[in-house]
């Protein structure tokens, strides 16, 4: 295992633990796992919204919760047994939803200055074409779990950027800096996952 795998296990290690107690709440209070993903999509819906309206802090701090809800989603429906096929479609397809949502609004935050909201648009491609790229790997019967530029990453990347544009010296200058890391991430992660199918396929003697 790489350093930077061992370092990614660590921190997922540490936010699944923040999760835990809520999760046990909800699993004791009977709330369905549905419930919380779509508690996750209707705050990736208002993260795109406060990123619209110009309130990158507030909308940071959406995007953290919505990324706790997509944890607890999946750790709510282990615990109680309610982990199915239909619930994991459900949450793959509201997160790429809410991702779409969530960088519209930079998008419309950034419409006075087209070659920002250019990278907006390329943040956004990169993001989908990583999820696309494993998802269609994964229908091949292919493992796909690579690239550093994954969901996760890219979402504590724009929420650390939207929390820290609330200082007035930082400004929008750190969220613009941001979308271009992740507008260059998402595509070098699609490279690499595209990449290790192709080493994948010629060890299997595939064409």
């Amino acid at each position: 295992m790489t350093a930077y795998r061992r370092w990614r296990r660590r921190v997922e290690n540490l936010f699944l633990a923040a999760v835990d107690p809520p999760c046990r709440l909800l699993a004791a209070a009977g709330v369905p796992p549905d419930a919380v993903t779509a508690a996750g999509f209707v705050l990736s819906l208002a993260a795109g919204g406060l990123y619209a309206a110009g309130r990158p802090a507030a909308a940071g701090l959406a995007v953290l919760l919505a990324g706790a809800c997509d944890a607890a989603d999946g750790m709510l429906a282990r615990r109680t047994g309610r982990a199915g096929v239909f619930g994991a479609f459900l949450d793959s397809t509201l997160d790429r939803l809410g991702e779409i949502a969530i960088f519209a609004g930079l998008l419309w935050h950034f419409a006075d200055r087209p070659p920002l909201a250019l990278v907006c648009l390329l943040a956004l491609a990169g993001a989908l074409m990583v999820s696309y790229t494993r998802a269609r790997a994964e229908g091949l019967g292919l493992d796909c779990r690579v690239g550093w530029g994954q969901r996760p990453e890219r979402m504590a990347v724009l929420v650390a950027a939207s929390l820290a544009g609330a200082l007035p010296v930082v400004g929008d200058g750190i969220l613009a800096a941001a979308l271009v890391f992740l507008a260059l991430a998402g595509h070098i992660s699609m490279l690499q996952r595209v990449a290790h199918v192709r080493r994948r396929t010629r060890e299997d003697g595939s064409k």
